[in-house]
């Protein structure tokens, strides 16, 4: 529970976001370009430039980020969550007001949807294994370019997958195979960073604490899409799965359950995920450094990921905002 008033809470929240705001403006060069970490560290900037409302630093990166060779939009060799950042991108033409940049990534999105439905985030080449977090980014991604119908093929890919879950109070498998059948049997001699990819324990450490809060998110847009019921009921589930991780709060990872509680605040009135979202919004704001950012000190991408975590957690800030602004 959060210990201050929503009010209270509110206001740095708002003051967290500025600051957020004034480090990443100092971080970007005359064309745009981000001048701290890679080019794949920086394709959520224009997405956060724009709900800041610097729509000129928002259409500035995309052009420098647009224009370069797709294999640099990416966020390792091997492909892992390799439409991450494009999808991120494609979404940030929408948010800076670019439709002509959305269209030609729209394209792109649409060539990394595997014939199963599911975005296929290691290869762009036919249907195989797919995780889900991507998968979820692509949704929230085709809802923002207008492509409802592909948006519903995640959605209802995702909710196949979660309630294929054998054991949802204790852990979530977070991988489909071809076919988009959960993959439940893990390979033999599996180290713990590829099972962190394919499982989040409910009672781990160092888990994959975004996905319950990304996949609602996403759910309670294509709910808001489609009026189905079925997308707001696992939007709630996946969250509380994400709300009842005792370790969560270890590492920054827990950011996207701000993201969902937030959608959710709006979406149900209820009380405890605007609880939530109060508590998020303190923890984003007690988290931040000085001088703006924040660290993810256990990040693989080392202090490359410093540029993308700051602009992902102004993103996050504003819909803390967006939802305790709302009146109950």
């Amino acid at each position: 529970m959060s210990t201050h008033t929503d009010t209270t809470t509110l206001d740095r929240v708002l003051a967290s976001r500025a600051r957020a705001l004034t480090w990443l403006e100092a971080h970007v060069d005359e064309r745009g370009a981000a001048t701290y970490g890679t080019a794949a560290m920086a394709a959520r900037g224009p997405l956060a430039f724009a709900y800041a409302g610097r729509y000129d630093l928002a259409g500035a990166q995309l052009e420098w980020l647009a224009g370069l060779p797709r294999e640099e939009l990416r966020f390792s060799p091997d492909g892992r969550y390799g439409s991450y950042p494009l999808l991120l991108l494609a979404q940030g033409a929408v948010q800076a007001n670019r439709p002509d940049l959305g269209r030609a990534l729209h394209a792109d999105v649409v060539d990394w949807l595997a014939p199963c439905g599911m975005p296929w985030s290691r290869s762009a080449d036919g249907c195989g294994e797919t995780e889900i977090v991507p998968s979820a980014q692509a949704g929230i991604t085709l809802l923002a370019l207008g492509d409802v119908e592909r948006a519903r093929r995640v959605g209802d890919g995702l909710c196949a997958a979660w309630e294929a879950q054998p054991e949802p109070d204790e852990r979530f498998f977070i991988v489909t195979d071809g076919d988009g059948a959960l993959i439940t049997d893990l390979p033999e001699g599996i180290d713990e960073d590829e099972r962190r990819h394919r499982v989040v324990e409910r009672d781990g450490e160092r888990q994959h604490f975004f996905t319950g809060g990304i996949i609602a998110a996403f759910l309670v847009q294509l709910h808001w899409a489609t009026g189905e019921a079925r997308y707001l009921e696992v939007a709630r589930a996946t969250q509380d799965f994400a709300m009842g991780q005792p370790h969560q709060f270890s590492t920054l990872q827990v950011c996207k359950t701000a993201w969902g509680s937030a959608y959710l605040a709006v979406a149900t009135r209820e009380a405890v995920h605007r609880d939530w979202t109060l508590r998020m919004g303190d923890w984003f704001a007690d988290g931040q450094a000085a001088d703006g950012s924040w660290r993810d000190h256990h990040s693989p991408y080392g202090s490359d990921g410093e540029y993308s975590v700051t602009a992902e957690f102004l993103q996050h800030l504003t819909f803390v905002a967006w939802a305790l602004g709302q009146r109950s």
